[in-house]
């Protein structure tokens, strides 16, 4: 048998006993209040299912911001593989100079890249924290 409430279960209690010819029964109180519970449970499901809403705000914010530094350094990579460092243009391609220019080059393109990848890792974190707070979304206490 099932009841809403305490005092319903309460009640329904005090009635069989009284049926069956208990006289004066009591039945103890328990020393928490279910109303009060259910009540708080209410309250603390609205502020988590906030929380959760203002999660995904936070990992879309984040996922946007990385896919905007990503883009600027795949920019910085496609202009740094044109720059000349303001050097004059023409020379032996195989001189010194022109070798240094396509060492740096190199390297600059080497650090966009690297960063890159590390923006790479942290949007797959991010995919996942928004996968899983899908789930969080989902929940629901029971009281």
């Amino acid at each position: 048998m099932s009841f809403d409430t305490w005092e319903a279960a309460k009640a329904a209690a005090l009635g069989r006993l009284s049926k069956a010819g208990a006289k004066n029964a009591k039945v103890p109180d328990p020393k928490v209040s279910y109303t009060k519970f259910k009540s708080d449970m209410a309250k603390l499901s609205k502020e988590f299912d906030t929380a959760v809403d203002q999660l995904q705000a936070k990992i879309l914010a984040m996922q946007t911001q990385c896919q905007t530094v990503k883009l600027a350094l795949k920019q910085y990579g496609d202009q740094v593989s044109k720059e000349t460092f303001n050097q004059p243009k023409g020379g032996d391609p195989t001189g010194p100079l022109a070798l240094t220019l396509h060492d740096v080059q190199g390297m600059l393109q080497g650090f966009a890249d690297d960063k890159s990848a590390t923006i790479d890792g942290t949007l797959k974190s991010l995919d996942d924290l928004e996968k899983k707070s899908v789930d969080l979304e989902k929940f629901e206490a029971s009281t």
